[in-house]
């Protein structure tokens, strides 16, 4: 449990590293889509997304945070290979459906276990560094 505040430090980094971000519209107009098709996508994956969040917090609280947080990024990683390989609307729309599900898992379950990873005293401490570097990876 001690270390555990480091693995999220990591995790955040190379999460916030979505260095394909800047021409993702690029890449979906090159494999076909149009612009008000990635729109749709994008529509449905922020509504989804909202919608999934409850549940997904009762489920992380009924099988565990970490459980959870294992396999939503199992989940994020099988969403940036299909994205890669992605060809058709639906392709994308399966890559943004399935992102959404994670992005819905893994908010909430991830601040829950780096706080019971910690001492109260560390908190705002702690918290501060993990989003410092979730935006560095960003950069």
């Amino acid at each position: 449990m001690k270390y555990n505040k480091y693995v999220f430090y990591v995790l955040a980094f190379l999460q916030g590293l979505v260095f394909y971000s800047a021409v993702a519209m690029l890449y979906r107009l090159e494999r076909g889509l149009s612009a008000s098709q990635i729109g749709i996508i994008e529509g449905i994956h922020t509504i989804l997304m909202v919608m999934l969040e409850v549940p997904w917090g009762y489920l992380g609280d009924r099988i565990g945070y970490k459980k959870t947080l294992l396999l939503c990024n199992l989940l994020f990683f099988i969403s940036k290979l299909m994205f890669w390989q992605a060809n058709s609307f639906f392709d994308f729309l399966a890559e943004r459906l399935l992102l959404s599900v994670v992005i819905s898992g893994i908010s909430g379950c991830d601040i829950a276990l780096l706080d019971n990873s910690i001492k109260p005293q560390e908190r705002a401490r702690v918290f501060g560094v993990y989003r410092m570097v979730d935006a560095f990876g960003c950069i």
